[in-house]
């Protein structure tokens, strides 16, 4: 980068070619993170599900006698 006012033509280039590659990358990224964020709903929900399930089965192992002793 020179200190004068005029900009450099391979500068400028280079920017226009940095910008495209930057807009092409961002729709898969934005796609991808859509994906990601909407799988960690999936997991958590299993996780809640996953929660309730042990909850139910803790309370029904109390229910039964036991007879390890």
């Amino acid at each position: 980068m020179n200190s004068s006012t005029k900009e450099d033509p391979i500068e400028i280039k280079l920017n226009a070619v940095f910008v495209e590659l930057l807009n092409r990358l961002r729709g898969p990224i934005e796609k991808e993170n859509a994906r990601a964020k909407q799988v960690i709903e999936q997991l958590n929900g299993a996780v809640r599900d996953l929660r309730t399930q042990i909850r139910t089965l803790s309370e029904a192992a109390g229910d039964i006698p036991n007879n390890r002793s």
